[in-house]
């Protein structure tokens, strides 16, 4: 799908925000291997805000969607998120509904919860697609997920390691905690030239 630059820029520049608080917080921040649990007391305390987490008694096998979020009236948010994830797919799921809060603005909300998943289906898979707001704000949610968890320096050094071969997939799996179909797509050139380097590079 087609990105606004000033939206990749703001949702960059938000995952710089927290992840450098983030670093500032925590002991051992710098283990490639993120915590998601840190990561959602960071977000608490730069946001002033609560957040809960929620298992749904929905199975992710059986579900397209694995992960949401809403904000209550009193400025609380709930993460809810389907049964029988893997720790990593959990881990990944989790940071998105945070980036979700994050990075929300009024212009990404959408009621309508039918056509926003129908949207979802087709915006995706389309490199030249024009997303709805809503659609817009999940892949922003995405980068930013992936971007906190596989840092893109961190995916340069991975393919730069790699050289000519594949990069062991296995080995960034359990360095850095991202499901294998993340992993795959974020290190892949074609996926990776959909974005605007000089966006990721600032």
């Amino acid at each position: 799908m087609i990105i606004p630059r000033q939206e990749l820029q703001r949702c960059m520049s938000k995952v710089a925000e927290i992840a450098h608080q983030y670093t500032l917080t925590h002991i051992g921040a710098d283990d490639p291997r993120r915590s998601v649990d840190l990561l959602r007391d960071t977000v608490q305390t730069y946001l002033g805000v609560r957040v809960h987490l929620f298992r749904l008694p929905v199975s992710a096998a059986d579900s397209v969607v694995h992960g949401s979020f809403a904000m209550k009236p009193n400025g609380e948010f709930d993460i809810c998120f389907a049964d029988g994830l893997t720790i990593d797919w959990l881990r990944f799921v989790v940071c998105k509904e945070l980036f979700h809060i994050i990075i929300d603005q009024e212009s990404f909300h959408d009621m309508d919860i039918a056509a926003h998943v129908e949207a979802l289906t087709v915006a995706f898979p389309d490199d030249d697609s024009t997303p709805r707001p809503s659609v817009l704000a999940e892949f922003l949610a995405e980068i930013a997920a992936m971007e906190f968890l596989f840092p893109w320096a961190k995916r340069r050094a991975e393919l730069v390691a790699a050289g000519s071969q594949r990069p062991d997939i296995r080995t960034i799996l359990t360095k850095y905690g991202v499901p294998p179909l993340m992993a795959e797509r974020y290190l892949s050139d074609q996926f990776i030239e959909r974005l605007d380097p000089a966006v990721i590079d600032a």
